[in-house]
């Protein structure tokens, strides 16, 4: 809003003439060089593909083990008594502690893990004194067999994530791309606002000068004074329309000086000088290669196309989600007991008291409705996203088509349009030798 104000303002203002300007030559590399390092649509570009990197160390982290420690503390107590028989009997108390800690984390195959352990101790009086201290480590183990053994939830979000890094380096790619091909088209679009406001600068120099030799012919006599109206009428147009061409020249700067820089104010007073010229070059153009190389090179085709195997990986989810959950459950534990907790650490590290188990656990949803309907959803999703790639290439392949055809046709035109203006330049010189022989 800020830049459409200012190229407003100064459309209706006189053009700052370049004695009072600073001039910038500048050639295509240096204003494309310029561009990709101040440009702000380009460095706001620039973020996406480390954010996207982050999101995938996120996943990533999906395999990261979890520490859980507790500490608990306790006394209870309870007053004496009598009896049925009318005999007395003691209160007791007792005096606990219990320390417990576990690590959990999960493997690549979809594995559970679960590694913990815990001491307590007790001592107190019940009715006579005393003490006893255990200890245990154990391990768990849980190995998906079919529900979440192909793929799980993490490794959907690594594998997604990895192809979301990969898209997003071909988004940066195609604004680097787009933010080239805008600074070449609006260097020479300032190259033609330029060379429009010399030729009507050039026609109202000549209209001048027709006009004052119209004077002279009304003066003497030869010439009707409605005919030197009707050169002032043309005086007027041409004013008009140098002035169209110093707005027009005015615009074209401010929008390519957008494209160079972060801080526009700095270039206010800069008027810049293009340096090259816009030459066409005959070339041959092959329409299958340029097909080859469009479907293999575009970043949006090979973003659809990325996108599409991330369907595939969701497809192979929703499906693997379909079976039933059957888990190979693995566990080991060593117990210890004594009175005192370095008796009772060095029987569970010898392992005095193993047990081991092993077994199979099933879960079986009936009907499983919901992952079916999710399942059929998500191919369909997939079905549509083929389709859209077609698209797309049938799409990209007809622009291409399209392009070579109006490049043809411009290479033409450059030759034929060349002739033309060597006529008329032929045409123009004949007409200014009458005009000074009267």
């Amino acid at each position: 809003m800020a830049l459409t104000t200012l190229i407003a303002l100064l459309l209706t203002s006189p053009r700052i003439s370049a004695a009072t300007n600073t001039v910038q030559r500048l050639s295509l590399g240096d204003c494309i060089q310029l561009a990709l390092k101040n440009n702000l649509s380009l460095a706001i570009s620039r973020y996406s593909p480390q954010l996207s990197r982050n999101q995938l160390r996120l996943s990533l982290f999906g395999y990261d083990p979890s520490v859980s420690l507790s500490v608990n503390a306790d006394t209870t107590s309870s007053p004496g008594g009598v009896d049925d028989q009318n005999r007395a009997f003691a209160g007791t108390e007792t005096d606990s502690e219990r320390y417990n800690a576990s690590l959990n984390g999960s493997a690549v195959t979809g594995l559970r893990y679960t590694m913990s352990t815990f001491l307590s101790h007790r001592q107190g009086f019940n009715p006579g004194e005393f003490e006893n201290t255990a200890g245990n480590m154990s391990f768990n183990l849980t190995q998906p067999l079919l529900k979440n053994f192909w793929i799980d939830s993490t490794r959907l979000s690594i594998r997604v994530g990895r192809n979301d890094v990969r898209v997003s380096d071909l988004v940066l790619k195609q604004s680097i791309m787009d933010l080239v091909t805008d600074v070449e088209r609006e260097y020479y679009n300032l190259i033609l606002a330029q060379d429009r406001l010399k030729v009507q600068q050039g026609a109202l120099e000549l209209t001048e000068q027709l006009l004052q030799a119209n004077r002279r012919r009304v003066t003497v006599g030869v010439m009707a004074p409605l005919d030197e109206k009707q050169t002032e009428s043309q005086l007027a147009a041409r004013q008009s329309s140098v002035r169209s061409a110093e707005q027009g020249l005015v615009r074209a700067e401010y929008i390519f000086k957008r494209l160079l820089t972060s801080d526009i104010a700095t270039w206010a007073e800069i008027d810049i000088q293009p340096i090259d010229r816009l030459i066409a070059i005959p070339q041959e153009f092959d329409l299958h290669r340029s097909w080859g190389v469009a479907l293999r090179k575009r970043p949006d085709i090979l973003q659809s196309q990325i996108n599409l195997e991330s369907d595939g990986l969701r497809l192979k989810f929703r499906k693997n989600q379909l079976f039933p959950q059957l888990d190979l459950t693995a566990s080991a534990s060593f117990s210890g007991n004594a009175r005192e907790y370095p008796s009772v650490l060095a029987h569970v590290a010898d392992r005095d008291s193993p047990r081991y188990a092993i077994g199979a656990r099933m879960t079986i949803p009936l009907g499983n409705r919901t992952e079916r309907l999710r399942y059929k959803n998500q191919k369909l999703n997939n079905e549509r996203a083929v389709l859209r790639l077609k698209q797309m290439e049938q799409q990209i392949m007809t622009s291409v088509a399209l392009n070579i055809e109006a490049a043809k046709t411009a290479l033409d035109q450059v030759a034929t349009t060349k002739k033309s203006r060597e006529f008329a330049e032929i045409a123009l010189d004949a007409e200014e030798k009458k005009l000074e022989i009267g």
